[in-house]
Formats: C-alpha cells, structure tokens, sequence
C-alpha cells in the first residue's frame, strides 16, 4: 500500500501566514491555497484589495502542481517560455522583443 503524508490544517495555515506576511511587506496583495496531494484544498486565503479572482487561479494552480507532482516554481520557467514566442511566430501582429 502506498502512503502518503499531507500537511494537516495547523502547517498548512502557518505556511499561509508566512506567505501573507511577506507579501505584506512588499506592499502587493496576493492570495494563496494549500492542497493536498490529491489537489484538494486544505486551507487558502485571500488578502484584501486581490481580486476574486486571484484566489481561483491559486486554487487552480495549487491543484495542478499537485496532480501533476511538481512544484509550481517549476511551472513558473516554462510558462514564461511559453510566453515569448518568436517573431516568426506573429503573422498578423507587431512583435515586440521582450527586451526592449
């Protein structure tokens, strides 16, 4: 049988803590989730002035880091790879280096 361990509500809050605090003090509201390995939610949070949104694309996120067993600081590069294509690439729009 395979077991595995899942953080319970008390870390799960705490790590949510850590995260509000930090992000306090770079002065940018965010909202963050903590999910199981099954992609359910433990426990999540929104700070005030983050949209609604904001907290589904962290539960989404969350989840999808978990059913597909990666962290989501890995999802992080490829998606910003995904993000700039190559001039080639535009047929109808002005590309823009991402450098410029």
């Amino acid at each position: 049988m395979i077991q595995r361990v899942s953080l319970g509500l008390e870390e799960a809050q705490r790590a949510i803590a850590a995260v509000l605090e930090e992000a306090k003090r770079e002065g940018r509201p965010v909202a963050v989730a903590v999910v199981d390995a099954n992609g359910d939610v433990i426990s999540c949070a929104r700070m005030d002035g983050a949209h609604a949104r904001v907290l589904r694309f962290a539960v989404r996120k969350a989840y999808t880091a978990a059913v597909m067993g990666r962290d989501t600081l890995e999802r992080r590069g490829q998606v910003r790879s995904w993000l700039y294509f190559q001039p080639s690439e535009c047929k109808n729009h002005e590309y823009k280096s991402p450098a410029a």
